[in-house]
């Protein structure tokens, strides 16, 4: 894992005079290029120029502010990522830590999975658990293999959160079920329908979010709203019915809780997709959304600015990643998960299994928290646009 750490927000820079042209803030193109260098582990300052719509002068400001926060470090032309000395770094393929401990596979230890590491890891060795983290880069495969090393290697559960995509989540990762340890599911849920099996599992209770943001909404008047999702790395459950029932829960009828989920979408979308997107909204007549998207969070804001629509008078914002709303203009309003917590839990369940592989079988449910942060006002008449 590489480090975030906190980003600088410098609220007035939403101008660039070198462009002639309307910018991202400082906070939204510092996150956009961590995640270019997450995925390309070195950036270019004319790329980045180009792609985030500034001038190099502000990238190079970004990139030395970035640097002196110890995010990245800056070399000729650009930026390559920084470890950082508390990183979970994961475990070398031949790494042997002996039997008893606890083997930890995540798609990726970015973010979103980085406090949740931390709670597994810290929990496990107030047992005297040594733990080890590896991670997949959303490679099912890989995942597989990464699996079956921790059970050569001696470890007595394993922590997992796999990749798979709905329907066949439940083919993708069958093989955990002839796995010799117990396996404790982290953000995913899967059963196998034909034998009534089933994994522990800790996850966010995403619904419980949604219908306390979907309350916010009713409460402000809103009588059409929209969940902004994709269909590439979902959690083993049906989001499109635990987002009906929320609705429902909250007081909407179906058909005024729209679905907003195109296959195409990635965790930065591209600009048709975005189009796609606010052409909904403004087609269905939605003046609330739920972005349960991440990253693309960013994304969706900027392209609702650019439109000329404004958060929270044309349309209201929520979102469900605190870290993520924090870094937009305005902030945004959100249903967080509570990473730690997440990651305590999983650590209890997989130590408990290990120590008794008969244990009782247990589905967890963490309710996230709400937090106002004001991109929610009472609909305009006539909605975005």
């Amino acid at each position: 894992m590489y480090a975030v750490g906190q980003i600088p927000i410098r609220t007035h820079e939403v101008w660039d005079p070198t462009v002639g042209k309307q910018t991202l803030l400082a906070g939204e193109r510092r996150l956009r290029i961590l995640a270019k260098l997450r995925g390309e582990s070195m950036v270019r300052v004319s790329e980045l120029a180009t792609e985030l719509n500034t001038s190099q002068m502000t990238i190079r400001r970004d990139l030395m502010a970035m640097d002196a926060e110890g995010l990245l470090r800056q070399v000729h032309g650009g930026a390559v990522l920084r470890r950082s000395a508390d990183d979970p770094a994961p475990a070398a393929d031949d790494e042997r830590l002996g039997a008893g401990h606890v083997g930890i596979v995540v798609p990726t230890a970015d973010y979103y999975f980085a406090p949740v590491i931390q709670g597994v890891k810290e929990t496990l060795s107030a047992e005297g658990v040594p733990a080890s983290v590896m991670v997949s880069n959303y490679d099912v495969a890989r995942e597989r293999q990464i699996c079956r090393q921790f059970v050569d290697a001696g470890a007595h559960a394993i922590v997992y959160a796999p990749t798979f995509v709905l329907p066949a989540a439940a083919d993708v990762t069958s093989w955990l079920f002839e796995l010799p340890v117990p396996v404790v599911l982290l953000e995913r849920d899967i059963a196998d329908a034909a034998t009534g099996r089933a994994l522990s599992s800790v996850r966010t209770a995403y619904e419980k979010g949604w219908e306390m943001s979907l309350r916010h909404l009713r409460g402000l008047g809103h009588e059409r709203v929209a969940l902004v999702t994709h269909g590439l790395r979902q959690v083993g459950v049906n989001l499109e019915t635990l987002w009906k029932q929320a609705a429902t829960d909250a007081g909407y009828r179906p058909e005024d809780a729209v679905l907003l989920l195109d296959p195409r979408a990635t965790l930065s979308p591209q600009q048709e997709v975005l189009d796609d997107i606010l052409a909904s909204i403004e087609r269905t007549g939605v003046t609330g959304i739920i972005s349960h998207c991440d990253q693309a969070t960013l994304d969706i804001v900027h392209a609702v600015r650019a439109r000329g629509w404004r958060i929270p008078e044309d349309l209201s914002v929520i979102t469900n990643e605190d870290q993520i709303a924090q870094l937009t203009d305005p902030p945004l309003t959100s249903s967080s998960p509570v990473k730690p917590v997440l990651g305590r839990t999983a650590a209890r369940m997989a130590h408990d299994l290990g120590l008794d592989s008969t244990a009782t079988i247990q589905h967890v449910l963490i309710q996230p928290t709400f937090t106002d942060r004001g991109s929610c006002a009472p609909p305009a008449r006539g909605g975005a646009g």
